[in-house]
Formats: structure tokens, C-alpha cells, sequence
């Protein structure tokens, strides 16, 4: 599947059928070659080395025969930026392809990622909450690939950033939180889970824009059921409390959250330009409402989850095949939301 096809749908591991709460769970392994300098510290030659080690390793591996493999070079800065907003490489890497490769699996679950702040990154990618899923994919490829990495006795593996010293090993948990910001209560929540060593973060970026916000690990310095399972605690915990602020809103506000709800649906059905920004926190909006049985039927969440990805900037050049200044790409954007709307109503 070439990059033009990938534009017009999600992954798989986008979303969780059933809930809107839980989007998607990342687990990245990062690993280096025994007896090469890091990236930071290598030359072009042995970066290319490098990659070539490890590009081989998955050619000739039966496994992986599905993977589709790119080199930073041959990737135009626009197909970075598009890999880019699928999470399947780095910021680093668009700015900086030289000697960096990506391997991708056909249902994108897996992105093998050589030579950016190290040797090898692998992320695996499930939906929902499925960590155990994603670690245990992560962890195949490690070790099916065949290589030899650097590792101590008394630090574990070692990578090109003390954080990361150990296992390797980070888990990301992706959340819809909107009745917890909405209820003022998002901020107290990420207050009193920082200190017991967990980051949070807008997916988008910064602020509280989507209600989107990702949770992942500060250190990998301890054993992997000491990551895997408050990770699984922490996910259940946050869920519960989106729940009740959701349930306190529909007891109290009523009104307010009827109204997020329809202006929101009002909104993209209507606009004639949308922003990303807009787009995300009008579909967040929707996503909730389905959720409450305020608005649609259970079976349209995947498609406005769907619609969260596809309407991202490079996504939007990748399908009309041309570059998009700012105004034509929001354009483009309240175009494609609403033909997708009145599809969607003409099917119902």
C-alpha cells in the first residue's frame, strides 16, 4: 500500500470500538548495536553500516517479509511529515533523514525505526488499552531480528539518553479526557500522578486542545511488570475518573454538555473552513456524546475517530495529491468532514 492509500484511512490500532476514552497504546523498545558508536557520536560510514546491518536483518527475516522499508533519503519532506502524523517516526527524523531508515508492517502496527537518537527504536502499536499487547510485539522483534545489542550487567540495555538506561522500554497510554479539563479537574489529576513517575502531554502538542493526552513512563529503569503494571492501574484509574466527571456533567450540566455536544455536530456539518485544531475539538465533542448516548449510535465512533487522523494536515496533501497552504488545507478539511457527514446521514 503506497502512501496516497494509507491517507484515506486510520490504522487499525486507531481507536477502541467500544469506548472513546482509550484511543491506542504505544510500547517503544530501544535498542543498540554491540561494538558501534551511537548515532549522535557515529560516522556517516558507520551509520551507513548500520543501517545496512539491520535492513538486511529484516529482509531475510520470514517474520517481516510484509515490512515495507524506506530510507530517509528517498522520503520527501512531505512523506516524513505524513509518517510523521501516523506516529511512525520521530520530529528528528524529518528534519534530519540522512542515514536513518523505517521499516513499517503492513497494518502500521509496527514501525522499526533505524538510526535517529539511537541505533534502533522499535514501536508497537495496539488500540485501546492492550499494553501487554503492544510490549510483547515490540519484544518479538527484538528478538527475532537476530542482532546483538549493547548491554551491561549492572545498567541493563544502554541507549543514547540516561532516561531510557534498563529495559528500554516506554509504554504510552493515548486518553480522551474532555469532561475532566471541561470540570477543571485535568490539571489536579496530572499534579498528583507526576511524582509517582508518569509525564503527560497533549497528543496535538501543548494545552488541552482535542482532549487528547498521552501518559507515558519518566525512567525504564526497573523490571517490566514494575512499567507494564501501574501503567494498567493508572489507565483504569484515569478512565474511572473521566467517567464520574462525565456523570457529575450529565446530573448537574446537562445543559452544558447538551450543548458541547450539538454545537460541536452543528459545527462540522456546517463550516465552510475548519482548522486542526477546530477539527479535534469539535470531533471530541462528537466522540463523547456517542459515548453517552447523547447523539448516533455506538457504530459511528470508529468513523469520527477515523476522521481525527485523516483530516491532519499532510494527510490532506497526500489525498488531493498537491501541497496546501494554510487556507485552501482548511478548505479541503471542512470539505472532506462534511462529505463524510452527509454520507454518513444518507446512510442511516
Amino acid at each position: 500500500m503506497n502512501l496516497e492509500q494509507r491517507a484515506k484511512r486510520a490504522p487499525e490500532w486507531w481507536g477502541d470500538t467500544s469506548s472513546d476514552i482509550p484511543l491506542f497504546t504505544r510500547a517503544k523498545l530501544v535498542r543498540n548495536l554491540k561494538g558501534y558508536n551511537f548515532p549522535l557520536k557515529a560516522s556517516d560510514d558507520e551509520l551507513e553500516e548500520v543501517r545496512e546491518i539491520i535492513a538486511y536483518a529484516i529482509e531475510r527475516n520470514e517474520k517481516l517479509q510484509g515490512f515495507t522499508i524506506f530510507k530517509g533519503e528517498e522520503l520527501t519532506p512531505e512523506d516524513r511529515k505524513f509518517l510523521w502524523e501516523r506516529f511512525l517516526i520521530s520530529k528528528t527524523f524529518i528534519d534530519s533523514p540522512k542515514g536513518k531508515l523505517v521499516a513499517i508492517s503492513p497494518d502500521e502496527d509496527i514501525s522499526i525505526v533505524v538510526n535517529d537518537r539511537d541505533h534502533l527504536v522499535i514501536q508497537s502499536f495496539a488500540n485501546g488499552l492492550n499494553i501487554r499487547e503492544a510490549y510483547n510485539k515490540a519484544n518479538e522483534i527484538a528478538k527475532i531480528l537476530g542482532l546483538e545489542y549493547t548491554y551491561s550487567e549492572e545498567w541493563g540495555h544502554l541507549t543514547s539518553s540516561p532516561l531510557e538506561v534498563g529495559t528500554g522500554l516506554r509504554v504510552a497510554i493515548t486518553l480522551h479526557l474532555p469532561a475532566l479539563v471541561l470540570l477543571r479537574q485535568y490539571n489536579f489529576t496530572v499534579e498528583t500522578l507526576t511524582p509517582q513517575g508518569f509525564i503527560f502531554h497533549n497528543l496535538w502538542g501543548t494545552g488541552t486542545t482535542g482532549y487528547i493526552f498521552v501518559v507515558t513512563n519518566a525512567l525504564t529503569w526497573a523490571f517490566r511488570e514494575e512499567i507494564i503494571t501501574p501503567f494498567e492501574y493508572l489507565a483504569n484509574a484515569l478512565i474511572k475518573q473521566e467517567n464520574k466527571a462525565r456523570e457529575v456533567m450529565n446530573t448537574h450540566l446537562a445543559d452544558i454538555l447538551e450543548d458541547k455536544v450539538t454545537r460541536s455536530w452543528g459545527l462540522l456539518k456546517y463550516a465552510r473552513l475548519l482548522s486542526e485544531e477546530e477539527t479535534w475539538t469539535y470531533i471530541s465533542g462528537i466522540r463523547m456524546g456517542i459515548s453517552m448516548g447523547l447523539i448516533f449510535s455506538a457504530k459511528e465512533l470508529p468513523r469520527f475517530t477515523n476522521l481525527l487522523l485523516i483530516t491532519r494536515h499532510s494527510h490532506l496533501e497526500k489525498r488531493t495529491g498537491r501541497k496546501l497552504q494554510q487556507h485552501i488545507a482548511e478548505k479541503e478539511r471542512a470539505a472532506l468532514v462534511r462529505s463524510f457527514i452527509n454520507g454518513m446521514e444518507a446512510s442511516s
